[in-house]
């Protein structure tokens, strides 16, 4: 894997180099770190072999595409974040509801940005009241390098890009204004970045959920594990994997229940894994759905009414 200078000048590839090194470094183990060797190839641009300076998902999928259409930007972004664990289909709603969460914070307009801080590129729509619309998520590396998905087709690989390119691509004006850390009411489409620095996994390991809920979301990232290899090689799932999903659901609605019956609120721990759950049940259904796989597309759709309905109550009270 290479990487080719921005204007030839090996001095700016130094600098992303740089970055590129810091994102790995944020990314893995130690003991999985390879480092990165920096030897420029000289011709007539500045061109430097970058395998070892990358994280270990981008080494794996650089240029991959996905056999199945679905996996798309915002899923692509909170992947890199630990925030999901398996590349498919993610809503804008999945993207909000973590970039408002405890687990990622908006940067300061004048904060330096770090390689691996996520960036959402928004819609304001001044036609519906000033309402912000998620359009596109995506890795900052560096003011010149981005890793994102531009689509959710199975043509749109993963890829190490330009930033501005990026940023035409999907139409964010070059004013200063618009590129912020924070969003701009003033601009159409704009930049927001964010900095997530623990992951879903480090986050439930100090704050456990009940056994319902932690049950219900290891049958989940069990089931998402099965998904990506199903969009990356045409895997066949299994009923037994689908069964345990199921069951795993049964146990958290019946969880639910008794804390109506009981009258018992749900904490608020509880409340933000319940939204987890809900969002990647709801992920996995709109996956199947663009898929075109109604028979998996409707098992996930009965599973995830039936917790929608079970939850409505507790989460009122």
């Amino acid at each position: 894997m290479s990487f080719e200078a921005v204007n030839g000048s090996c001095e700016q590839a130094q600098v992303n180099i740089d970055a590129l090194s810091s994102w790995s470094e944020n990314q893995r183990s130690e003991e999985q770190n390879l480092g990165c060797n920096y030897q420029p190839v000289l011709s007539d641009k500045c061109r430097v072999e970058i395998t070892n300076c990358v994280p270990d998902q981008v080494r794996q999928y650089q240029s991959t595409n996905p056999v199945v259409k679905g996996p798309n930007c915002w899923n692509l972004a909170l992947v890199m974040r630990g925030l999901v664990p398996s590349l498919r289909w993610s809503s804008p709603e999945e993207m909000s509801f973590f970039m408002s969460s405890s687990l990622c914070r908006p940067l300061e307009p004048n904060e330096q940005r770090k390689a691996g801080d996520i960036i959402a590129i928004r819609e304001n729509d001044f036609k519906n009241g000033g309402d912000v619309v998620e359009n596109h998520g995506l890795i900052y590396i560096s003011e010149d390098l981005v890793y994102s998905k531009n689509d959710l087709t199975h043509t749109a690989p993963y890829a190490i890009q330009s930033f501005d390119e990026v940023m035409r691509r999907y139409s964010v004006s070059e004013e200063e204004s618009c590129r912020t850390n924070r969003s701009d009411a003033s601009c159409w489409l704009d930049t927001s970045f964010y900095r997530c620095e623990e992951s879903l996994d480090e986050y439930l390991l100090s704050n456990p959920p009940s056994f319902a809920l932690e049950s219900a979301l290891e049958n989940l990232g069990q089931f998402e594990t099965c998904m990506e290899q199903k969009l990356f090689s045409q895997f066949q799932f299994s009923d037994e994997g689908f069964s345990n999903l199921e069951d795993s659901v049964a146990i958290l609605i019946h969880f639910l229940n008794e804390s109506k019956s009981n009258s018992s609120a749900l904490g608020e721990n509880d409340r933000f894994v319940l939204g987890v759950v809900q969002l990647r049940l709801d992920a996995i259904k709109g996956q199947f759905s663009i898929a075109r796989d109604p028979l998996l597309e409707d098992r996930m759709n009965h599973l995830a009414r039936a917790l929608e309905q079970a939850s409505e109550e507790i989460t009122d009270q």
